[in-house]
């Protein structure tokens, strides 16, 4: 199970996240800039003009003021893997004491 979790976390879609610029760009509505954008940070471009297209109005405009408004956020960096596999092997020795304890006694 454990094995499991940690597979998906490796193999996940990455997430996207709006972000608040310091100051605002111009307004406008074009789905074509929100999808040369999402195709720059690593979405297939077919995909992202499926995904511009599907969008309001509104999520148009708000994603199209500032380029750095769509990014991505999701992934495993190295340090969390070393980290998760540090946690792993601790659980693990320490699992392995206690049998180790509990089989002596008997």
């Amino acid at each position: 199970m454990l094995a499991g979790a940690a597979l998906g976390l490796l193999v996940c879609p990455a997430a996207w996240a709006d972000v608040l610029p310091a100051r605002r760009g111009a307004k406008s509505g074009d789905p074509g800039r929100v999808a040369e954008r999402l195709a720059q940070v690593g979405v297939p471009k077919a995909e992202a003009a499926a995904q511009a297209g599907s969008m309001t109005p509104g999520d148009l405009e708000y994603f199209s003021r500032g380029e750095s408004r769509v990014q991505v956020v999701a992934g495993l960096w190295l340090e969390e893997a070393i980290g998760a596999a540090a946690v792993f092997l601790v659980i693990g020795g320490i699992y392995a004491i206690i049998q180790s304890d509990i089989n002596d006694r008997d």
